[in-house]
Order: C-alpha cells, then structure tokens, then sequence
C-alpha cells in the first residue's frame, strides 16, 4: 500500500483532469506541511546561514542522478550509512534545483516514485500560488537583488577556478512582484556537476523565497531565452591583461533583474 504522499503525487502525475485537480488540493493541504528525511548533511554557513550538502545517487543507463528523500526517518536511518541525513520540510525540495539533469526519487519502504525535474517545477509553481496574496515590498525586492549580486561574487569566484567553465550568465526573474527566481545560463564541460555546485551555492546565499535554475548555454529553454544577451557574470574569454584584471578585483558582478508584469522587461544592472 502506498504513503498517503506518494499516492497523492502518482495521482497528480498520471491522474485525469479533475483526480488531478483533487489531488493538487490534497497536494498543498496534507503534503506541504509534511517533513521529509533527505541524505546529506547541514551545518552552518556563513552570514549566519544553514549551508546544506545533499548526496546525489548516480542514475543507472538513462537515468538521471537523484536525491533520496525519504517519508518517513527509518529507512532514511536503515540508507544513510556514513552519508547521514536531515529532515525538512517538504517544501524544502521545492528549493532543489530544477535544472533537467538532476531528480527526486521519493522513498517508502520497497515503494519509490521518480520526481521529475519538470514535476517538480509543476509543484514549485502550485506551492508558489499560496504566496499570491502576499506581494513583496520593494525592500525585499532590494534585499533579493542584494542576495542575487552576493551569489554572483561568490560564483564568478567559483568559476574562475574551474578550467572546465567557460561562461556564466545570470538573472533575477521577478513575476509580478510576487515570486523570484535567480536563472543561471553555463557553458562548461560536465555541465551537470558545475550546475550542481552552483546550486549549492544558491543554497548558501539565496533566501528562501528565491528559487534557482540553471540550463546549460546554447539549449531552447526558458532560462536560455531569459538570460540571453545580458553582460556575463563570468567569462573565460574577457581580457587578461593587468589592467582589466584590476578593474574586475574591484569591480563585483552585477545581476540583470528581469521584472514580469504581464510583459518582459530587462533591467540591466549599471
């Protein structure tokens, strides 16, 4: 017999129309608030944040690399071996990445179902329609635009050391004042692990309220179409004479925002 969760997210997934409408009320009414075992580690961070390392299980053939998350904490217990593991809330996976290389694989016993990286991002916009009602001031549009600009210190940093990355784009989707999203557009080799760490990194200096996404460059997607055409954050191709060096050392990256009300609009950072 399947957790009442797991049955709730199979009905959503492969259910008709109205067991999908049913489901979702159920989805944000008895699953929201539920916690979840994940396999990983959390310890604190810096500016007085919660730095988390989940484990990523390799997929096998075509499958794509996941996260164990767990129902209920003894078979987290009876997995976790050396690797360990925390509990949060559900709406915790809501803040995982939700690049197309990586998924959830959620665990009950011998009962498991795959969370797609494109479900999970059906469930991050449900979740996300609970905050409708509640429109961010301008001061915490300012302090994501700060939050968004820290990031991008610390990733251009990142960056620069890993000779597989060639470019990083970045940019702070607002929807109508209401929900942000920072989208990351990378041009690297093994793109999938550099995503990864920058997603970690998100974790450490992004609050809660502002998910991540990255896409590698050159792929048809919405965060290519997003970030397309803003000034670099990091670029393996910029000049490397001394003086253009300096002028980086003193110089942080800036994020374009991208605010949506209805329509596009790209506001470059001066």
């Amino acid at each position: 017999m399947l957790h009442p969760t797991l049955e709730i997210l199979v009905q959503m997934h492969e259910g008709d129309a109205d067991g999908i409408a049913q489901a979702g009320l159920r989805f944000k009414r008895e699953v929201l608030p539920l916690p979840v075992w994940i396999l990983g580690t959390q310890m604190p961070g810096p500016y007085g944040q919660t730095r988390t390392d989940t484990f990523m299980q390799a997929g096998s053939g075509e499958e794509l690399p996941h996260w164990c998350v767990y129902v209920n904490e003894a078979d987290a217990i009876a997995d976790a071996g050396q690797t360990g593991y925390f509990v949060a809330g559900f709406r915790f996976l809501m803040l995982l990445p939700d690049s197309a290389d990586i998924a959830v694989a959620l665990i009950d016993g011998e009962h498991a179902i795959t969370l797609s990286p494109q479900f999970l991002l059906s469930l991050h916009g449900l979740a996300d329609m609970d905050q409708l009602d509640t429109p961010m001031t301008a001061a915490q549009i300012d302090a994501l635009t700060f939050a968004a600009n820290t990031f991008a210190i610390h990733a251009r940093a990142y960056c620069a050391n890993q000779a597989q990355v060639e470019c990083l784009h970045l940019a702070l989707l607002i929807r109508a004042g209401v929900t942000a999203k920072l989208l990351a557009s990378l041009s690297a080799t093994d793109a999938a692990m550099h995503g990864a760490a920058l997603a970690e990194l998100g974790k450490q200096f992004l609050p809660p309220r502002c998910g991540f996404a990255w896409e590698r460059a050159g792929v048809d997607s919405p965060v290519e179409d997003s970030v397309k055409g803003t000034r670099p954050c990091y670029s393996r191709h910029e000049a490397q004479d001394w003086w253009s060096k300096l002028k980086r050392a003193f110089n942080d990256p800036k994020v374009a925002v991208i605010r949506t009300e209805g329509h596009s609009n790209i506001v470059e950072p001066r």
